[in-house]
């Protein structure tokens, strides 16, 4: 039987935070929390869905004029998505 080797758990924690995959996954997930609040209200009630694909933001809504605003602010939202995680978890946000 092999001996395991334990370790405290804060330090296994900083080794997973610096797997860029696994730091992706939680930027994501952050992003994806913080989409109604950095969009408001309206647009996020009309958000049908909202998901990541190669580092691409895919959102669609139900709206039209929803998404020609989407298109004219999608680069300062990706900005400011990106700088609310404090990672570039978005590279691109495509509208559907």
């Amino acid at each position: 039987m092999k001996k395991q080797e334990f370790q405290r758990i804060g330090v296994v924690l900083k080794n997973m935070l610096k797997d860029e995959k696994f730091r992706q996954k939680i930027a994501e997930a952050r992003v994806l929390e913080l989409w109604p609040e950095k969009t408001g209200e309206s647009v996020a009630r009309h958000t049908k869905q909202l998901f990541f694909k190669n580092d691409k933001l895919f959102v669609e809504v139900d709206s039209p004029m929803l998404k020609s605003d989407l298109v004219m602010r999608r680069e300062q939202l990706k900005n400011e998505l990106n700088e609310n995680v404090g990672f570039e978890a978005v590279v691109e946000i495509v509208l559907l």
